[in-house]
This record gives structure tokens, sequence and C-alpha cells, in this order.
């Protein structure tokens, strides 16, 4: 059940509850805030997805010393991108779920760095704790919550043909998707460099919980990471499977 300090029927709650803490990098303690409502349904699943800069960058950072394979949040944290809140205000969460705690607010302006972003619309902050729903999608008529940065372009991951490449929004948070190349790693890392966990062949199916901005896919019910195109060609190596989807609910 959602609580009555988080939700109310009207959708826009003025509460206290949740709020005592300040957001980093703000310097402000939100007394009041107004929390954007939601409807009874299922939480969304944790899933995470990287911001990209160019592949030369990534092949620099990443790596534990004396270690074989990358450091999966450094690699995230160097293709962060910047977001600006596009509400008056909007609630930080301990989880990718409306019904997870609520770190503390950002407020209409304020800018946010992200370094993954889940198949139903949850950005994963960069240099601090929480999460922050992207788009509430018209529910209680909120649609964009974070708007990226101009100069922080990430045109493969908004927009028609970014929503076309993982099958559009998906409510559930995962994705399927069918192998399109003779032969597709999964890596522990979302780096070429990164240790083969195993391969996949033409037409197998697999399932990704998020993805990153430079062309990642985090997948779900295992350990592991897929290229989505390749980063010279753009040729698709994953493509994405037909999935009817109800874009009503948020975790």
């Amino acid at each position: 059940s959602i609580s009555a300090s988080d939700v109310a029927t009207s959708g826009i709650t003025t509460s206290r509850a949740d709020t005592t803490a300040s957001c980093p990098h703000t310097g402000r303690v939100d007394s009041d805030v107004i929390s954007v409502g939601e409807e009874n349904g299922t939480a969304a699943m944790d899933g995470t997805v990287s911001i990209g800069s160019d592949a030369s960058q990534l092949h620099e950072v990443g790596y534990d010393d004396g270690g074989t394979d990358p450091n999966e949040e450094e690699l995230l944290a160097a293709s962060r991108r910047r977001f600006e809140v596009r509400q008056d205000v909007s609630f930080v969460r301990s989880e990718p779920s409306l019904h997870a705690q609520s770190l503390c607010s950002r407020v209409w302006g304020d800018v946010v760095a992200g370094c993954e972003l889940t198949m139903n619309g949850w950005l994963r902050l960069d240099g601090e704790r929480g999460w922050m729903l992207t788009d509430m999608r018209g529910h209680n008529d909120v649609w964009v919550v974070l708007q990226p940065m101009d100069g922080d372009e990430t045109p493969r991951q908004f927009g028609d043909g970014a929503s076309a490449e993982v099958g559009g929004y998906h409510s559930q948070g995962v994705a399927c998707f069918e192998v399109l190349v003779a032969e597709a790693h999964v890596r522990s890392a979302p780096s070429h460099r990164a240790r083969t966990v195993r391969s996949c062949g033409p037409g197998e199916l697999v399932f990704a919980r998020s993805r990153s901005f430079d062309g990642w896919l985090r997948l779900a019910g295992e350990d592991g990471w897929m290229r989505l195109y390749e980063e010279t060609s753009r040729e698709p190596v994953l493509q994405p499977r037909p999935c009817a989807d109800a874009p009503t609910r948020h975790g």
C-alpha cells in the first residue's frame, strides 16, 4: 500500500514526511514538498543504464589495480549525463520505485547527473545515492520530470528513434531482445575489454532491465551486459521483440 504522506487521491500531495534530509549539491532542506502521485501497481524492477561518452574514454577508465575486469561503477560514472528537473518538486528515491523511501527532493531547475536508466524510466543518480523517475507519462496529468541538458545530448536514448531501439516503454521493467549477429557476447561489465561471461547465437532471446547511454544493456535474470549496436558501424546487434505495454503505471 502507498502511504498517505506520499500519495493522495488527487495525485499531488503536500507532505513533511521523508523530507528532512537535503539533497547533495543543493545545500537546501526541504520541509514542504509536492509529491507526484501514483496508482496501486507493481513496484518497478531494479535496473541500470550508463550514459555515454565515446569508446576511447571508456577504455581509459574503470580498471582496478592489478585486476583484469573493468570497474563497472567507474565506467558508468565516466559516461554520465546531466538532467534538469522540470516539475515543481520531485523525490529522490532509495530504489527505482515510487514505493521506495524518499531520500530528499529536487525542485524545478535543479540539475542532476545520471549514470543508468531502467526500461521503465528510472534514472540512477551519479555522485549521490538515489533514483529519480524521468517521466510520469501522463499519469495524474504529469509528463516529463527530468529533461536532458543542452550540451549533454543523448540522441540514442531519447526521442522516437531511441524508444524504438529498445521496443518502447516497458512498465514491467524488462525488455526482450533477439540476437541478430552470428555471435554476441555477454560481458562482465559495459566494455568490450571486460571478461566474456557467455556467448549468444542468432535468434536467441535475452532480457534486459536497463541500458547505458553508450549502447550497453544490463541483463535481467543474470549478471552481465550486452552491446545493443556496434560502436563503429552502429549496426544493430540486438533487436527488440514486440511488447504490448500500457504506460499507465510506475513502480
